[in-house]
């Protein structure tokens, strides 16, 4: 015997959103290693430029990462200070009701 369940169209539609913006995000999160994969074989190997050394790819990835860690660090408390933080933007709208 099937179940009908009711569900508010609302509802539906924010659970199809939020399955877009998952699968939106895994696609990009692959296309960024595909990216990195790709740019390291054609340094490595030397293909359209002179071949580096993995240690110099490996060094620039980790330098990378750690330049991305550092502007996340700063970006949390300037964001927080101008008010355009996902914090400042709930107290806001609670302030609002």
């Amino acid at each position: 015997m099937p179940v009908c369940l009711k569900v508010p169209a609302a509802h539906v539609k924010s659970v199809f959103h939020e399955a877009a913006r998952c699968a939106e995000q895994f696609d990009t999160r692959i296309r960024a290693v595909a990216n990195l994969l790709i740019m390291s074989t054609l340094a490595i190997r030397g293909i359209a430029m002179a071949p580096l050394p993995i240690s110099i790819i490996v060094c620039e990835l980790g330098a990378a990462v750690l330049f991305g860690l550092v502007l996340d660090g700063i970006k949390i408390p300037v964001f927080a200070r101008l008010g355009i933080s996902r914090v400042a933007a709930r107290e806001t709208t609670a302030e609002r009701k």
